[in-house]
């Protein structure tokens, strides 16, 4: 019984360990393109926390908020690439900010979302 949860948390510091290390690679992935226009929204930053990636956007204009993060669950539990991070344990904080930078809401993405 010991052995087991010896062996049980070690395997869940990898875990954790090769999260946040994923958390942290996609991050630095993302900043390669910021900041960036995407129309009605501009992805503004991105960082890594542990083993979440923390995305902010900054609304350009009256989009239904809603709406958006209900699209971007989408694509992104549909994204073969991402789920594989979800299914690891990164998940994604979204961060949508008004036109003066003031934080409107803030959106969790992890594998549960994927199964609503």
């Amino acid at each position: 019984m010991i052995l087991f949860l010896l062996i049980s948390s070690c395997s869940a510091k990898v875990n954790n360990r090769t999260s946040y290390s994923l958390a942290n690679y996609r991050s630095e992935i993302l900043n390669q393109y910021l900041p960036y226009d995407m129309g009605d929204m501009v992805l503004l930053s991105v960082m890594s926390i542990k083993n979440d990636v923390n995305i902010y956007v900054v609304k350009n204009s009256n989009i239904i908020t809603k709406d958006f993060l209900y699209f971007i669950t989408l694509r992104f539990c549909n994204n073969l690439e991402i789920r594989e991070l979800l299914n690891r344990g990164v998940s994604y904080r979204i961060v949508i900010l008004n036109f003066k930078k003031v934080k409107e809401t803030e959106y969790i993405i992890s594998i549960k979302s994927c199964s609503k």
